[in-house]
This record gives C-alpha cells, sequence and structure tokens, in this order.
C-alpha cells in the first residue's frame, strides 16, 4: 500500500459525530432541554414476558356533585389487570369523596330554589320598641312519653312514582353498599301530593308537575326517620319518613 493511499484512507471518513453531522459539537450549556432528555433516555427493560412497554391502560373521568372532574389513569401488564385497578381506584373515589363516572347521567339533578338577590336592609333613625314573647306555665303535670329516635342517611337519589288516588311514592337510595348508588332503596314512603311537596320545599322549587310522571332525580339529601311498625318477620321495624334537608357537600 502506497503512504499517499493510506493517507487519502483516514481522509475519507470522519473522525468525529460533528463531522458526520457537519456541525460543530456543543457543551453541555449549549444543549436544548429535548436533546438533553433524549440523551439520557433509558429504555424501560423487558419483563418476564418480552414486554418492554405497558400493554394495557385503563382511562376514566370522574364528577362530583358540584361539576368538579377528576381524570384517572391505571397502566398494567395486561388490560384486565389495568381495569381492575381501575375499578378499585373508582370505587374508593366515590366512597371516599361520592365521585362517580362522568358518563354515568341516568338521573336529572333535582329542582333548586331560584337565585334570588337579597334586598338591602332598611335603615330608621326612630328607635322601635322591643317586644319579649313569655311562654306560658305548663298547666297539667302529663307525664312525657318518649319519642323514637330520629335517624337520617344521605340520600343521592330520590325516584318519584304517581299513584292512584293524588299519591306520590318516594324512594330514596343511599350509597353505603354499592357505589355510585345502592341497587334498592333505603326508604320507600307514600303519601298525598300535597303532603310530599310539604316534605320536599326545603330542598328546591317543587311543583305538582313533578309529581306526575315516573322520574328519578340525582340528589344530596339528609332524609330523617323513626321506627314505625314492626314489620311481619318480627325482627325489625318499617322507617317513617319524618322531614328531608339539604345536605352539605363534603367536598
Amino acid at each position: 500500500m502506497l503512504p499517499n493511499e493510506d493517507k487519502q484512507f483516514e481522509t475519507d471518513f470522519p473522525s468525529t459525530e460533528a463531522e458526520l453531522h457537519g456541525t460543530e459539537e456543543k457543551t453541555e450549556d449549549e444543549l436544548s432541554a429535548e436533546e438533553i432528555a433524549y440523551a439520557n433516555y433509558v429504555p424501560r427493560p423487558p419483563d418476564e414476558a418480552g414486554i418492554s412497554e405497558y400493554s394495557g391502560v385503563a382511562f376514566c373521568t370522574l364528577v362530583g356533585p358540584r361539576g368538579g372532574k377528576v381524570n384517572i389513569t391505571a397502566r398494567k401488564l395486561s388490560c384486565k389487570a389495568a381495569l381492575t385497578e381501575l375499578m378499585e381506584a373508582v370505587k374508593y373515589a366515590g366512597e371516599t369523596y361520592g365521585l362517580v363516572p362522568e358518563t354515568y347521567k341516568q338521573a336529572e339533578k333535582a329542582p333548586q330554589f331560584p337565585q334570588v338577590s337579597s334586598p338591602a336592609p332598611v335603615t330608621s333613625s326612630t328607635p322601635q320598641p322591643v317586644t319579649t314573647a313569655v311562654a306560658p306555665a305548663p298547666t297539667s303535670a302529663a307525664p312525657i312519653q318518649p319519642q323514637p329516635e330520629l335517624q337520617y342517611f344521605i340520600a343521592v337519589r330520590m325516584k318519584i312514582t304517581p299513584v292512584e288516588g293524588g299519591k306520590t311514592k318516594l324512594e330514596f337510595f343511599g350509597n353505603d353498599r354499592k357505589q355510585p348508588v345502592n341497587d334498592f332503596p333505603t326508604l320507600v314512603a307514600t303519601s298525598t301530593n300535597d303532603r310530599v311537596i310539604e316534605v320536599l320545599k326545603s330542598t328546591g322549587a317543587w311543583e305538582l308537575s313533578h309529581l306526575q310522571v315516573v322520574k328519578t332525580f340525582e340528589t344530596y339529601y339528609k332524609v330523617y326517620w323513626k321506627e314505625g311498625k314492626i314489620r311481619p318477620d318480627g325482627k325489625s321495624h318499617y322507617k317513617d319518613l319524618v322531614k328531608i334537608e339539604p345536605a352539605e357537600i363534603p367536598y
């Protein structure tokens, strides 16, 4: 081999990466964030099954009673494992925070009170007389009968069913046994339409038209009840509806 040929062979090929790309090498300070990330990227090693990336990904959007949204994602080696982990997370979110999947829309919102601005207070420079109501003293010493203790549960759903004779059946569902709502009602009550509207008036602008068709509503009510007559099995009592109040959503 001639000396000239050996020299020509060495100079025909680039000796550095900078010569290969036709650019000068950059210092660490001149590298962009993307270039640094690419240089430091280490691929995930294959697992026992020979899979180098997650094969199963499950995604879900959860919503709360006030409309807030939370996105959750589960990644596993199989779709079944990812879905199982996602459902466990959905159950926990429902039991702990009352969140439900966004696509779960089988009931409409219950009627609410219209937003009314409060009138400005009226002030007067003229002193007003102060009256004090005095309760009359008891006139009899009749013994006081013990009253059944009031209890309540949170109803997240209410079903309305018209009944013949101008009555309405109310079914209240909790979520203590299943998320987002129990399969069976916790309390069932049937009364006249006037009585039903009277009971519901503390929760929203209910009207007679709301009681004319079978309909299910999303609610967040405190349903107060007391023990009623004993059931035919002799082991438990019926739940008698006492009153309903709007409950404060915990988040």
